[in-house]
């Protein structure tokens, strides 16, 4: 929770949603840019939905999936126009509309292997 909290003072936009690529307390700038096109690298607000809606999903903690909810509204208009453009919000948004399931594996790694390789060799996108 501290980390979320930190990380939405830093770079969350409180008015509009989403992130800026540089946090608040970095030196004035005349724009500060909120990357959503994915380029050579994915676009960092689909990365940040995404990421954020798995930590909500894996912590409870709904002010994670808060954060990726407003920055999944605020982008909604692009992905109809353009979707090639912003493939990483795309999945961001598909794991909205479908959750996901998580397995989780804990124990010792010599325990581990049979599980792995049992999930591994099955197609579950979801």
């Amino acid at each position: 929770m501290r980390a979320r909290a930190h990380a939405a003072a830093r770079f969350e936009d409180p008015q509009e949603g989403g992130f800026f690529f540089t946090s608040h307390d970095h030196e004035a700038l005349f724009h500060r840019a909120k990357p959503v096109e994915d380029n050579a690298t994915p676009g960092g607000n689909g990365v940040a939905a995404f990421a954020l809606q798995r930590l909500a999903h894996l912590t409870g903690d709904r002010t994670y999936g808060g954060a990726a909810e407003r920055t999944l509204n605020l982008f909604h208009r692009l992905s109809a126009p353009v979707p090639h453009a912003v493939p990483s919000l795309l999945g961001a948004l598909e794991e909205h509309l479908t959750l996901p399931r998580f397995v989780v594996l804990r124990g010792p790694a010599a325990l581990l292997a049979p599980w792995q390789r049992a999930l591994a060799a099955r197609f579950d996108p979801h």
